[in-house]
């Protein structure tokens, strides 16, 4: 006999719900409700998910439910059901850049473009013409998957010694000599110059106005502090879902370290490492 609580639960064909973990620090920063860090967590086990894909993979696995929505997770008793409701409910959003084809997924456009549009002989996207004139074209709220950042790229301020007060106890300049004040102004900038243009790159939370110097510990803050679980290594680029981060590598980011035996490409020195060691190392 099953339980009351249980019945209840797969009666709505739902078992979870969206949960949003606490912004620590906010400052001034407006954040679309779309682009808010969120998580799933399963009403049976409590398990949490960082978007659907994981979650309904944890559904079938862990709870025997072979039937869901690959776009909002309801429950189905067969795949003739789940089809129907893809078709009344949801609209294909995730629009292919290069050919217009449209898809419910952005995993399935994912395996689109790399079946049609990507040549892995050169390790290059073949794109048409109209790729601009589409690429304005597209509004739908996947853009904002791509395009929402919380961080911006600041440098890093230069504090200059003031020797003002250390010129002034010194003795005046014989005649002649050069004036130590006056070498001074000529080789440091004006106190009211905070920046240099030549100095080092640091990254700026927006939420909380930390600063970091690179992706990782900025990454790790983002996770760890504002509950953004999904960001690009490279860029630290906000995404809501793990297949449109794979697009986003695929599209804007070069494989930049090739290997020397056979020229495959890769976007890491340490994936590049573990295909040579495991594919032309000899023992």
């Amino acid at each position: 006999m099953k339980d009351s609580s249980q019945s209840d639960l797969e009666s709505t064909r739902f078992i979870h719900e969206i949960i949003f973990p606490k912004l620590n620090n906010r400052i001034n920063f407006p954040i679309p409700k779309e682009a808010l860090p969120k998580d799933i967590i399963c009403k049976k086990c409590k398990a949490i998910s960082t978007d659907v894909t994981e979650f309904n993979k944890h559904a079938r696995q862990r709870h025997r439910l072979p039937y869901l929505c690959d776009i909002c997770s309801k429950i189905f008793d067969s795949k003739k059901e789940k089809a129907d409701h893809l078709e009344k409910e949801h609209v294909k959003e995730f629009r292919c850049e290069f050919c217009t084809k449209t898809f419910w997924q952005q995993k399935i456009l994912n395996g689109h473009i790399k079946d049609k549009h990507y040549n892995r002989k050169t390790d290059t996207l073949e794109v048409r013409v109209e790729f601009e004139f589409l690429n304005q074209l597209n509004v739908s709220s996947p853009q904002l998957k791509r395009e929402f950042f919380i961080h911006e790229i600041v440098m890093e301020e230069i504090k200059f010694k003031n020797t003002q007060k250390e010129n002034e106890t010194k003795e005046k300049p014989t005649e002649g000599s050069l004036d130590t004040s006056t070498l001074t102004e000529i080789i440091s900038p004006p106190a009211t110059s905070s920046t240099s243009p030549s100095g080092p790159k640091k990254m700026k939370c927006k939420l909380c106005e930390e600063l970091y110097d690179d992706n990782v510990t900025f990454n790790k803050h983002a996770k760890n502090s504002h509950g953004y679980r999904i960001l690009c290594k490279f860029c630290s680029q906000v995404f809501f879902d793990k297949s449109t981060l794979e697009f986003h590598h695929m599209i804007k980011h070069d494989k930049s370290f090739f290997c020397r035996e056979c020229s495959k490409k890769f976007w890491e020195q340490k994936n590049l490492d573990e295909h040579y060691i495991d594919k032309h190392q000899k023992y």
